[in-house]
């Protein structure tokens, strides 16, 4: 399997997630350990997203049979994970409690893995710094915030809200970054 995921390679649902780093064929039966290892390592309170999906069957023929006599039916099933692709997403516990249950679960795996944490945050109230540009937003434009969040300036990565991913106009959801921040003040996420 050659380069890397273009899909699935951000986390979506929670705040933690396991990430592969090499490409590989996981089986269903793989990516339930994994599943399973997480949740009982973190009990209560946590929520698991499964972001992978075993969808390409595998055949394996008896030894010492002679070809021909058509296919066999499907022995296991694989999901085909590239590098960059976002196994597990995790929410509702504490950073290590998250970062051990994903270390216990890529023990299951027989890839390296690696653990991300969702630092980005989705800011819906923004006023645009030069309105003379047909107020449009887009990747690595510098943005005022008009909120009490804390943050004073911020620069937009991605385009959520709109169908051209390149320009979003006022009223479409951005993920921005803190560039500058009120002075003593705690940062709202």
């Amino acid at each position: 399997m050659k380069g890397i995921s273009c899909r699935g390679n951000h986390i979506c649902f929670g705040r933690y997630a396991l990430q592969a780093l090499e490409p590989a064929w996981i089986t269903a039966r793989q990516i339930e350990a994994g599943r399973r290892a997480m949740t009982r390592y973190a009990r209560r309170g946590e929520k698991i997203w499964v972001c992978i999906f075993p969808d390409k069957p595998v055949t394996v023929r008896p030894t010492e049979t002679r070809m021909g006599s058509g296919k066999r039916s499907p022995e296991y099933w694989v999901s085909v994970v590239k590098p960059g692709r976002i196994l597990y997403e995790m929410s509702g516990v504490s950073e290590t409690v998250a970062k051990t249950a994903m270390e216990i679960a890529a023990c299951k795996m027989p890839i390296r893995t690696q653990f991300t944490i969702f630092l980005f945050s989705i800011i819906p109230c923004i006023e645009i710094r030069d309105s003379n540009k047909n107020d449009m937003i887009q990747p690595h434009t510098l943005l005022n915030v008009a909120d009490n969040s804390g943050a004073q300036e911020l620069m937009c990565i991605r385009i959520i809200g709109t169908g051209n991913h390149r320009y979003a106009h006022i009223g479409d959801v951005i993920v921005a970054v803190i560039k500058e921040a009120v002075p003593n003040m705690p940062l709202e996420r």
